[in-house]
């Protein structure tokens, strides 16, 4: 077992979605909208029910294959090739760690922050029906 410190930061997992086993349900963009990392878009075309992934915004943390319904629909595939390692040790010894949320060395540049009084002017997403 690692200390979180020694976890190479340069892994790089990433959920995909099956589109010929995708039923359309959506529950997986419920739950990365609502609880994780906002990384499942959903088409333009109503008649399109089957969602996409953002890949900046997905940290493969797993959350839309547990919800999914369908067996091995969504899995975790890496995108990284393994040869590059960078540890947050390496770079809190190398000075290069984040100050401030919005530090570039931060990471989540894709990440949307609404202000509060946004919320309340934010288009619902196509699948909400309206009143």
């Amino acid at each position: 077992m690692k200390h979180w410190e020694d976890l190479n930061l340069k892994y790089k997992v990433v959920a995909n979605i099956n589109e010929d086993k995708c039923i359309g349900c959506q529950l997986c963009y419920t739950a990365c909208e609502d609880g994780a990392h906002q990384a499942i878009a959903l088409s333009e075309d109503p008649l399109n029910r089957k969602p996409t992934i953002i890949e900046e915004n997905c940290v493969g943390c797993n959350l839309c294959s547990l919800v999914c319904p369908v067996e091995e629909c969504i899995n975790m595939q890496r995108r990284d090739d393994g040869k590059e390692v960078l540890t947050w040790k390496d770079r809190t010894l190398a000075g290069n760690i984040p100050v401030t949320f919005n530090d570039p060395l931060a990471g989540g540049l894709h990440h949307w922050v609404p202000e509060p009084s946004e919320a309340l002017t934010k288009k619902k997403p196509l699948h909400y029906k309206s009143n």
